[in-house]
């Protein structure tokens, strides 16, 4: 089992690579160029994230053969191995994200990883403090505006698992989900498991809604710009410090009383 394990290691590796490279190589005026052009991708997100692409007609192993046609974006690990593939349709929004039990080791399913940490983890340790978005553009946005110490939920919310791996390197961590219903639902859940964990930590939870419109991180940076996204974290960050004021006094108010 270890050694095929090793192996497929190995294999997606190499295959990460070959995406990559076929992407950097693919003509400027195909659709999958013409798509990480208008999404920003630039050469040094394609080479700090490996980013690829694999054609209609690549040959592929049956359980590879559904990321045909789509941008492909690694899913590495910590220690930099590539575990796991997610794909994208150029033109599409839509991400495909892979099928748990042909695409991770069955005890590891994808919500315990967190993507991009095996680019972020440094940063996260100089800065000791993380952001934490939903999707792989938002990842890679964020990286682009300068927010290297930025990683991606795979699930629907911040598991145990992946606040495992961030409290190794920092126990302050800020989400910045979408604005939306789903991103309000991810961000509740978070908070509720960011409760119950057994070690203390900081966190901050911002909301990109503006003048009633739903950003993701991705869309409020390109559109506002980094420091306006500073100033939003800088308010909520306020408002956090302020909520746990009010509750410390609460607290002492009712320990008064007794």
């Amino acid at each position: 089992m270890l050694y095929w394990e090793g192996k497929r290691q190995v294999f997606y590796n190499k295959l990460a690579d070959f995406f990559k490279e076929k992407l950097i190589n693919e003509k400027d005026d195909s659709d999958v160029k013409k798509y990480i052009d208008k999404r920003k991708i630039n050469k040094d997100l394609i080479d700090k994230f490996k980013i690829g692409y694999c054609s209609e007609d690549q040959n592929l192993p049956n359980h590879l053969s559904m990321m045909k046609g789509r941008l492909i974006f690694p899913i590495i690990n910590e220690f930099g191995d590539v575990v796991a593939f997610s794909g994208r349709i150029p033109k599409d929004r839509k991400l495909l994200t892979s099928d748990e039990k042909h695409w991770f080791h069955e005890s590891f399913p994808k919500s315990h990883f967190l993507y991009g940490l095996n680019v972020a983890w440094l940063d996260i340790l100089k800065k000791n403090y993380a952001f934490v978005v939903e999707g792989q553009t938002d990842v890679t946005t964020m990286h682009r505006f300068g927010f290297h110490n930025t990683v991606g939920v795979l699930g629907s919310s911040l598991v145990d698992e992946g606040i495992s791996k961030l409290t190794r390197f920092t126990n302050r961590i800020i989400t910045i989900f979408d604005s939306d219903k789903a991103g309000r639902i991810a961000a509740a859940r978070t908070s509720d498991i960011l409760k119950n964990y057994k070690h203390s930590y900081d966190y901050i939870d911002v909301n990109l809604k503006n003048k009633e419109i739903n950003y993701d991180p991705d869309e409020y940076l390109n559109k506002f710009g980094s420091k306006k996204l500073i100033n939003r974290v800088r308010h909520y960050s306020q408002m956090s410090k302020q909520r746990r004021e009010e509750l410390t006094i609460k607290s002492l108010d009712e320990i008064l009383r007794g």
